[in-house]
């Protein structure tokens, strides 16, 4: 009994899926495509069709339903047929049958069967057809890696164009916030981050990026990876900086300096930091308020120092008390500690420097 159902099984799969096909089509995913590739299948000498059909299997001989559920034409139509027939008094006439805009949304291999039960000039039998589908996704007509964070101020843009969507007028994507707000709707596969990334107000925050052909995502190849068609990326800013050539964040490492030296006085400040190797990106700082004090108290008049900007920097300015240093007659280690308020947050920062009281040449 085993043996019989083993060879049941053989039989049957051997009729589902023979080995020869009418066609094989090479086809990606979400790509529509008609079966046969080109033309129609032919019949002949037939005098009636009853219920014809498709039937699609799947990689497993599983049969399946498209979203879309393909029709199978035929040319000429039933009543037109009829009518032929009946008025050449039933001698058997040709009709040509096809199936159009199929697409497949995952890889594999598919059949589709054309089932086509027919009355002939002698006797009534069914005539199948096959075509073996292969299903691949698309590759990419450029590569390209969209980083998980990008700095704000940074330019970045790239193309998720594939070689086989080759319809470029299909291509479009949005930029949505995790809100799921959309910030960008734009055609076309270039994306273009530079709204995004130029506007303040966007740092910290967390957009997708998804990208649509034919109105619809997908998956493509990329270095024998499936990717999807969805990207996320976080708005970061560079490092802020503080420079100063008198001064130094490092306490066992100080200079004496002359105080009375106005550059001594100032420290400048940017946000900057390295996108890729030989890659840099400087930008300036906004600075909205900033809170100082010092080791000693006295060294410092007041606690809201001058701010301005120059070139790419902006700088803040000590309100050193002048009567204190005047009266210094020896070098005295000054520590400040900055809470800087920018256009992104608060920055916390300390400096020491070793200072004496002598005229500026």
């Amino acid at each position: 009994m085993k043996n019989l159902s083993f060879f049941l099984i053989l039989f049957i799969s051997a009729n589902i899926f023979p080995q020869k096909f009418a066609d094989t089509l090479n086809v990606v995913a979400g790509q529509k495509f008609n079966v046969p590739k080109t033309g129609a299948f032919l019949v002949q000498n037939i005098v009636n069709i009853y219920n014809k059909k498709i039937q699609i299997y799947d990689n497993d001989g599983i049969s399946i339903n498209l979203t879309d559920k393909p029709e199978l034409y035929q040319k000429p139509s039933t009543r037109k047929f009829r009518k032929q027939v009946f008025k050449d008094e039933g001698r058997g006439h040709s009709v040509i049958f096809w199936t159009e805009n199929i697409s497949f949304h995952n890889a594999g291999s598919y059949i589709i069967e054309f089932v086509i039960p027919v009355k002939g000039e002698i006797r009534t039998k069914t005539i199948r057809r096959r075509y073996l589908i292969n299903v691949d996704y698309p590759t990419l007509a450029a590569p390209f890696t969209v980083e998980k964070k990008y700095f704000i101020k940074q330019n970045v843009s790239f193309s998720f164009a594939t070689n086989e969507y080759n319809d470029p007028n299909k291509y479009s994507y949005t930029i949505r916030d995790k809100e799921g707000e959309i910030n960008i709707a734009n055609q076309g596969s270039l994306v273009n981050l530079d709204t995004i990334l130029q506007k303040d107000k966007n740092y910290g925050k967390v957009f997708t990026i998804t990208g649509f052909y034919d109105n619809a995502p997908f998956f493509y190849q990329d270095s024998g990876k499936i990717k999807e068609s969805k990207w996320d990326f976080q708005v970061i800013h560079p490092t802020f900086r503080g420079s100063s050539p008198f001064w130094s964040q490092n306490k066992d490492n100080i200079r004496l300096i002359n105080i009375n030296n106005k550059y001594a006085q100032r420290i400048y400040f940017l946000y900057e930091g390295n996108i890729k190797p030989n890659t840099f990106i400087a930008f300036t700082p906004n600075i909205k308020w900033v809170n100082i004090s010092s080791e000693p108290a006295e060294f410092l008049l007041d606690k809201t120092p001058n701010t301005s900007v120059e070139g790419i920097f902006s700088y803040l300015i000590f309100p050193i008390n002048q009567n204190y240093i005047n009266k210094l007659d020896e070098p005295l280690t000054i520590k400040i500690t900055l809470e800087i308020g920018t256009q992104f947050g608060v920055e916390n920062l300390e400096y020491y420097t070793k200072i004496v009281n002598c005229q500026q040449e």
